[in-house]
C-alpha cells in the first residue's frame, strides 16, 4: 500500500512539474521530431521543412483543443485526491485511463501529418530506416546484458529523470521507487 501511495503522490506532482515544462517542450517538439526522423530516414530538406510546418499547425491545434482538456482533467483529479484518504489501484487506474484518452485525442491530430510524411518517403529512405532500426535494436539488446547490471542502469536512469523534474530525491524516496 505504501508503494501505491507513493505513486499516487508522485504522479500528480510529476504532472504538475511536467505541465510547467510542457509548454517549453511544445515550442521545440517540431524541431526535435524532424531531427529524429532525419536520423532514421535521411530526409531531404524539403521533406523536413514541409513536415515541420505541418507539425507547427498540429501543435497549435493540440494547444487549442487538448491543453484545456488536460487542465480540466488535472483539476478534477486534484480535487478528487484532496478528498481521498486511502488510494486504491482502481482509482489510480481510472486517472490514468482518463488522461490517456485525452492524450490519444492529441495523437489523432498528428495522423494526417504523419501520413503525408510517410507517403513522401522513397525506397532508399525506407531502407535507411530499416538499417537504423536494426542498429538501434542491436544496441538496446546489448545494453540489456547482463540483466542485473541492466536493471541497475535502468533504475539509475529513472532516478535521474525524476530528479531532473522534481529535484533531488532522498534515500527513502529512491528506495520506494526501486521497490515499486
Amino acid at each position: 500500500m505504501k508503494k501505491l501511495l507513493s505513486v499516487s503522490i508522485l504522479s500528480p506532482l510529476f504532472l504538475f512539474f511536467a505541465c510547467a515544462r510542457f509548454e517549453f517542450a511544445a515550442n521545440w517538439v517540431d524541431t526535435y521530431i524532424t531531427r529524429q526522423l532525419d536520423h532514421y530516414f535521411d530526409t531531404r530538406s524539403l521533406q523536413s521543412q514541409l513536415l515541420k510546418e505541418s507539425l507547427k499547425k498540429d501543435i497549435e491545434n493540440v494547444r487549442k483543443l487538448i491543453y484545456p482538456q488536460i487542465s480540466s482533467e488535472l483539476t478534477l483529479i486534484e480535487r478528487d485526491i484532496a478528498k481521498v484518504k486511502i488510494f486504491n489501484g482502481e482509482k489510480i487506474a481510472s486517472y490514468d485511463l482518463r488522461l490517456r484518452k485525452i492524450f490519444d485525442q492529441a495523437l489523432v491530430i498528428f495522423e494526417p501529418s504523419a501520413q503525408r510524411f510517410v507517403d513522401q518517403l522513397t525506397f532508399s529512405q525506407l531502407e535507411s530506416n530499416r538499417l537504423e532500426f536494426d542498429r538501434k535494436t542491436k544496441s538496446l539488446e546489448e545494453e540489456a546484458q547482463p540483466p542485473f547490471e541492466a536493471k541497475t542502469r535502468r533504475f539509475n536512469k529513472i532516478i535521474n529523470q525524476f530528479e531532473d523534474w522534481l529535484g533531488e530525491l532522498n534515500s527513502e524516496q529512491k528506495k520506494d521507487i526501486q521497490h515499486s
